[in-house]
């Protein structure tokens, strides 16, 4: 069973991979951007977190404003290895054509965590639509994590890969964008760590080099 495990993450990890190497491929022009997030968990019961988050973006080599978002979401606990997390999520966005406008987003998914040996695999899976002045961008996007699970460690490493895929109108299985993650995880404290990463997106025509961090509070 475990070997069974092992060889589906792993060909899970090539697609990801190769659906990545479409984009490596094109020409892209390139920025620079700086990503900074604080989010909040609380479990109210053993199996259900409310969770909220605020980030702030900067682009354009960290000289320009990007947007803003408020996000109030929770996870619930299915099975041991199966968690069902929603969200509803306000950004405050920099368009480059009109300005800065307001957006509304919501996503639902399931998160299918599993440790292997001192290896925690996240799998994400969400379906997530956004609407920009009555419009609606529908993505499915796909997430692998992995991360090194020594408890006894207070810099724990993880990386993380992430595939967009348009829904609708546009074509299934293109890819919309990709994201390559690598980071460490602090433990400050028993209630709070924080996650320093850098994000390598590539989006069509684009390439994006992301400096970023997550602080984490848990109440």
């Amino acid at each position: 069973m475990k070997i069974k495990i092992e060889q589906a993450i792993c060909k899970v990890c090539l697609l990801l991979f190769g659906l990545g190497s479409i984009q490596t491929l094109s020409s892209h022009t390139h920025d620079c951007s700086g990503w900074g997030t604080v989010k909040c968990t609380a479990s109210l019961t053993q199996r259900f977190q409310l969770t909220g988050i605020a980030g702030f973006r900067v682009r354009n080599h960290f000289r320009e404003a990007e947007r803003t978002r408020l996000n109030v979401g929770g996870r619930y606990k299915v099975l041991q290895s199966l968690y069902l997390d929603a969200a509803y999520e306000v950004h405050y966005a920099n368009s480059k054509a009109r300005g800065w406008e307001f957006r509304h987003r919501y996503y639902a998914g399931l998160v299918v965590p599993m440790d292997i040996a001192l290896l925690r695999v996240s799998f994400t899976e969400r379906f997530q639509q956004t609407f920009i002045h009555g419009e609606a961008e529908n993505r499915l996007r796909s997430q692998v994590r992995l991360a090194y699970a020594q408890k006894k460690w207070v810099c724990s490493p993880f990386f993380a890969m992430e595939l967009f895929q348009p829904l609708g109108d546009e074509a299934f299985f293109s890819v919309a964008r990709m994201r390559y993650r690598p980071g460490v995880r602090i433990q400050t404290s028993k209630h709070t760590s924080l996650d320093v990463y850098y994000c390598r997106q590539y989006d069509p025509g684009k390439r994006l080099d992301i400096a970023g961090f997550t602080l984490g509070i848990r109440i």
